[in-house]
């Protein structure tokens, strides 16, 4: 299953707030919304950079399996990964900050 990693775009190291659906949330509250879910359940999980917003910050996907499967999920991200050339999106992405 893949799910979104952040109900946001990533945010800046120094925002302390952001606004979703007009309601100011703190961004450490955020951040773990969708990713909790799987800690308490104990299904394997991992995110994996799915493209740019701006051009210029990262935006994650979790890809999820089932309990102790981990080499799936590490198999489908090198997969994906591979096929979409992120490592190579992500250092010129850091050449260019």
């Amino acid at each position: 299953m893949a799910v979104p990693t952040l109900p946001i775009p990533t945010p800046l190291l120094n925002e302390e707030v952001v606004d979703i659906n007009g309601q100011s949330l703190e961004v450490y509250q955020v951040l773990s919304r969708l990713t909790t879910v799987f800690d308490v359940t104990g299904l394997s999980a991992l995110n994996i950079m799915a493209g740019l917003v701006d051009d210029k910050l990262p935006v994650g996907v979790q890809l999820v399996g089932r309990p102790f499967d981990e080499g799936s999920i590490l198999s489908m991200a090198h997969i994906y990964e591979k096929y979409h050339g992120i490592s190579q999106t992500l250092v010129l992405t850091l050449i260019r900050v």
